[in-house]
Formats: structure tokens, C-alpha cells, sequence
């Protein structure tokens, strides 16, 4: 069996990287969302809630197939002619790729929804009022 080409070898290096940098980011930020999420959304309703549970879902998908594509990487390298853009390590790596966008779009729109100041209440100090007088 020869060895692979230098380009293809850094190929398969670069898409190795790629891969373990979003399974490290996305086990970091799901692990922080899940310890923290009381702490920023304690008070909140139903949709930080859902959005973040989506977002978990979609971080813990991303991990999955990081692990499938890295899987996919080692299958490749043992084959006599390794080719960087199978199928699988495509469909697995772009899949990790967008699970792990959507879900860090989500996770900040919960953050955002979550921090953001309720509309129906009056803050003490603020020069601005939301309540209306009556009339």
C-alpha cells in the first residue's frame, strides 16, 4: 500500500482538525449552556427553554457526527487510494457543520431573549416608561 500524497495527507489533516475543533467547541458550549442555563434564564418562560433544548439537541447531533466523520477519515486512510471527498466524510463533516451554526444561532437568540428586559415592567432609575396611564 503507498503512502498518501503530501496534499492529500494535508487534506486529510486540515478536515481531522476542522472536525475535532467542532466537537471540542461544541462539547464546551453545550456543557456551559446546560450548567448556566438557570443562572441567565431563572426567571424566563417556555420559549429560552425551547430554544435552548433545540440548541442542545443540535450541539449533541454535531458531536455525533464529528466522531462519524472522524470515523469516516480513519476507514479512508486505510484504503489503497484515499480520497478526501467521499461521500460520507462529506455528508457527515457539512451535517456537523450546520448542526453546530444552527445551533449556536439558537443558543443566542435564547441568551438574547432571556437577558433582554421584560416590556411590561417599569425599571427603577430608567427615564423611559413602557405603562401607559390610564384613560
Amino acid at each position: 500500500m503507498d503512502a498518501p500524497a503530501p496534499t492529500t495527507d494535508k487534506a486529510f489533516s486540515s478536515l481531522q482538525e476542522a472536525c475535532k475543533q467542532l466537537l471540542t467547541l461544541s462539547t464546551g458550549v453545550l456543557t456551559l449552556t446546560v450548567t448556566f442555563f438557570k443562572e441567565f434564564a431563572g426567571g424566563k418562560g417556555d420559549p429560552e427553554r425551547t430554544l435552548m433544548q433545540w440548541s442542545w439537541g443540535l450541539f449533541a447531533a454535531s458531536i455525533v457526527l464529528g466522531l462519524a466523520c472522524l470515523f469516516c477519515i480513519t476507514g479512508q486512510l486505510a484504503e489503497a487510494n484515499p480520497n478526501v471527498k467521499a461521500p460520507n466524510m462529506r455528508v457527515f463533516s457539512g451535517l456537523q457543520q450546520v448542526c453546530f451554526a444552527v445551533a449556536i444561532g439558537l443558543a443566542v437568540a435564547a441568551g438574547i431573549s432571556a437577558l433582554g428586559g421584560d416590556e411590561s415592567t417599569d425599571v427603577p432609575g430608567s427615564t423611559t416608561s413602557t405603562s401607559r396611564p390610564a384613560g
